[in-house]
């Protein structure tokens, strides 16, 4: 990372009169763990902030320390409002759902972008785009380190919990020694991986392990492709009485499958929409690339999208209504 455009970039925000943090909609804990560290400074330096998604975060996120201050309603007066807009982990625009207001801001409301994914935009004033870092949260906690910022524990866990989310666990092939390092940092300083992946992964009561249950007694591979493919029905939520948020962690363990290079799981909401999350252990399958077509977007091994309409099908096969 350049120093010197690090330091240029924290000046701005210094000197900012109110900050709006921004992530992509149906945020992972790389995209909460980099919000939460904004609000951590933002905290610190007195600085007004209000942070924004436009879906709301997985319970499950709840232990880091302000994410409870995420908004998933913005107003265009209320974005006119801040002259800082910090974005996070978004790849595009139009992901963190505010891309007719990101082009069309005023000349004196400075975006700045930090993000881990391939460049596909440029509308930052000030940008820190890594497409080789594990997470969004590994470019963030070398901006910290650029501007000698004191990582205290509220910003180790979320640095920790970003780094666990887009690594699998440490288990995915961007797992590099210089992820470990960091992470063994965030260690030192307090945060915890049991913890962590506890309150997100093995988090899990009974009637999530029936709903569980009754999906993988249903996965189907299609051996054209080698992809296995899940659907989570809505009414089997509500029948259950659980939310979208008590399915994470089912991708993690489909994509464990063997004999397939990637999965597929279809999530039908109560709302009229298809949520779809992509996996694959492979580093040499561009899963983002099949998301970014579906008008969603991610990494090379885990990407998702978001389509209106419903599930139907007979004999195995899926439709999209």
């Amino acid at each position: 990372m350049d120093k010197s455009v690090a330091i240029q970039a924290w000046s701005l925000m210094s000197q900012a009169k109110r900050w709006l943090i921004a992530t992509h909609f149906n945020p992972d804990g790389d995209a909460l763990g980099s919000t939460n560290i904004f609000l951590e400074l933002a905290a610190a330096i007195n600085k007004p902030a209000v942070a924004y998604c436009a879906s709301a975060p997985d319970e499950n996120f709840r232990f880091l320390s302000r994410i409870n201050q995420l908004t998933n309603k913005i107003t265009k007066e209320q974005f006119d409002d801040f002259d800082l807009i910090i974005i996070v982990d978004c790849a595009t625009a139009s992901r963190s759902k505010l891309k007719d207001w990101l082009y069309t801001r005023r000349s004196d409301q400075t975006v700045i972008e930090f993000d881990h994914h391939e460049r596909q935009e440029d509308y930052a004033d000030i940008e820190f785009k890594e497409s080789e870092a594990a997470a969004t949260v590994e470019i963030i906690y070398n901006f910290l380190l650029a501007i000698n910022w004191p990582i205290n524990v509220e910003i180790a866990k979320s640095i920790l919990a970003g780094l666990l989310t887009d690594t699998g666990n440490f288990i995915y092939s961007n797992t590099s020694d210089r992820i470990t390092k960091i992470a063994a940092k965030m260690m030192l300083m307090g945060a915890r991986v049991p913890k962590i992946v506890g309150q997100t992964l093995t988090n899990k009561n009974l009637a999530v392990m029936h709903l569980w249950g009754r999906v993988l007694s249903r996965l189907k591979i299609n051996y054209e492709y080698l992809v296995a493919i899940a659907i989570v029905k809505h009414n089997e939520l509500s029948e259950f009485g659980l939310g979208v948020d008590d399915l994470s962690g089912l991708i993690g363990l489909i994509s464990g499958l063997q004999g397939v290079v990637g999965t597929l799981l279809l999530i039908e909401t109560e709302s009229g929409q298809i949520k779809g999350s992509f996996r694959s252990r492979l580093a040499d399958i561009d899963m983002s690339m099949l998301a970014n077509f579906l008008g969603g977007g991610g990494h090379r091994q885990a990407a998702g999208f978001c389509l209106n309409g419903s599930l139907s099908g007979e004999d195995g096969q899926i439709v999209v209504l």
